[in-house]
């Protein structure tokens, strides 16, 4: 509280909180099902390659663990997780992800430095990991 009794005003301008927070521009929310149904409307995959799992959905473009083929092929994935509101145990039966090969990059440098003090012992290793980048053309299987 300052000094002499004066009190602290604020104001806060309703213009710029507009865009901030839905509610405030008088759009109604809607109930939270209806939010999820729509989320799940959107056709997405869950695949696995190279160790990792992948949340796909068509036109996405994803940078995975290195896969043959050449820019401009066509891969199909198999080892699918789930489709939509489809979970598999572990993999959805007859499910597969389309996929084309953009390019095969490298992933930027990774600095591996080893050091144990007052032994004179340094070692510097670099990495760059191969990479294939795909486009998702297509979900099988819904």
């Amino acid at each position: 509280m300052p000094q002499g009794g004066a009190t602290m005003r604020f104001s806060i301008d309703t213009g710029a909180a507009a865009g901030i927070f839905p509610a405030s521009r008088g759009e109604p929310q809607r109930p939270a099902q209806s939010r999820l149904r729509e989320w799940l409307s959107i056709m997405f995959a869950v695949i696995k390659t190279g160790g990792k799992q992948y949340k796909v959905a068509p036109n996405d473009v994803i940078r995975v663990e290195k896969l043959p083929g050449q820019a401009g092929d066509t891969l199909t994935l198999d080892q699918v997780l789930m489709v939509g509101d489809k979970i598999g145990a572990p993999l959805v039966a007859g499910a597969s992800v389309t996929a084309t090969v953009l390019e095969q990059t490298r992933a930027d440098k990774v600095i591996i430095f080893k050091k144990k003090r007052r032994q004179n012992y340094r070692r510097k290793k670099g990495h760059r990991q191969d990479l294939t980048v795909l486009r998702i053309t297509g979900i099988a299987g819904v």
